[in-house]
């Protein structure tokens, strides 16, 4: 019985580039194999056979495999269902907020859109890219608040960090002190408990 630590791989670095392609072929190709992928043939194919390149060549060789690619298995997150906003009771209970990009004309170069969820309507605001959480709260509050009332929701996707932030910034100038209970104490704000 032959020891299977005393059997070396054969060196076929003096091969043709097509011969060593051959190679992988049939420890890649074939329904023994399977198409297990890069470091799977290199792993099985290292045992028996080397030559200069040979990872760089499987590499290649897999990254070109049609079946593979047909069959890959995505390695990506998968995305969580999509569930709609409740539908508005009213005009602007609800709105939307997010900046738009727009070529440069009288300094401004950015525009804040907020729209209202249940009529649909828009209201544009020049603006620039360098807009602070302080600087949105203040032409929020001179574009929207001053004529459509406080929104109960507010839609955004620029997180929490900036809605927080955003948030601070609009009640210090409407002149609404905010204060922050502690997590898990009822104690602090029995009323509400």
């Amino acid at each position: 019985m032959l020891n299977p630590v005393s059997i070396k791989s054969i060196d076929v670095t003096d091969q043709t580039y097509e011969e060593c392609q051959s190679l992988i072929t049939d420890f890649h190709d074939t329904p023994v194999a399977g198409h297990k992928g890069v470091k799977a043939t290199y792993n099985v194919l290292r045992k028996h056979y080397t030559w200069k390149g040979m990872k760089e060549q499987i590499q290649t060789y897999v990254k070109h495999c049609q079946k593979c690619q047909q069959s890959k298995v995505s390695n990506q997150k998968t995305s969580g269902s999509c569930v709609p906003l409740p539908t508005p009771s009213g005009p602007w209970l609800d709105v939307t907020m997010d900046f738009t990009k727009m070529p440069e004309s009288l300094g401004y170069n950015y525009i804040l859109v907020v729209i209202n969820r249940f009529s649909k309507e828009v209201v544009f605001v020049p603006c620039t890219k360098k807009e602070t959480a302080l600087l949105t709260a203040k032409l929020f509050r001179d574009h929207v608040w001053c004529q459509h009332d406080l929104p109960f929701s507010m839609v955004s996707d620029h997180g929490s960090v900036f809605a927080s932030n955003f948030l601070g910034e609009f009640y210090r100038l409407l002149g609404v002190k905010c204060k922050m209970s502690t997590a898990s104490h009822p104690q602090t704000n029995g009323q509400m408990e």
